[in-house]
């Protein structure tokens, strides 16, 4: 984004695609605001050459980052109810006994196909 100038217009696809995270998003909007360049999201509809457009990407980058936190809690939570009914933290248990495991895991080492009743008792339901 480097090349960008003075009244350039940047489009993207969506308002996230300009970084990995909500921080990054938010600098990377600042700096090309402050430069001078006007960024338009397809998706949102925004365009930050408007007052309008600036005060919605700041709003939409703060419920992101809600959203974001919110999602932690959630996950969290999760893992403390299946550790508190004696599950596995993060992973659910497989549907296959050790047999089929290790046949399964067999037949992949080997490069052998696997038949579609085989693959459909592997499933991790």
């Amino acid at each position: 984004m480097g090349y960008l100038r003075e009244g350039d217009h940047l489009v993207v696809v969506a308002v996230d695609r300009l970084g990995r995270s909500v921080r990054e998003v938010a600098t990377a909007l600042h700096e090309l605001t402050s430069r001078g360049v006007h960024v338009q999201s397809l998706r949102e509809g925004v365009d930050t050459s408007t007052p309008t457009g600036r005060a919605v990407t700041s709003i939409m980058a703060t419920i992101a980052e809600l959203e974001l936190e919110l999602g932690k809690e959630r996950r969290a939570a999760s893992r403390e109810a299946r550790i508190a009914r004696g599950l596995a933290a993060t992973k659910p248990m497989m549907k296959l006994d050790t047999a089929q495991q290790k046949r399964l895991l067999r037949l992949y080492q080997q490069g052998e196909p696997v038949s579609d009743e085989e693959f459909a008792s592997a499933a991790f339901l």
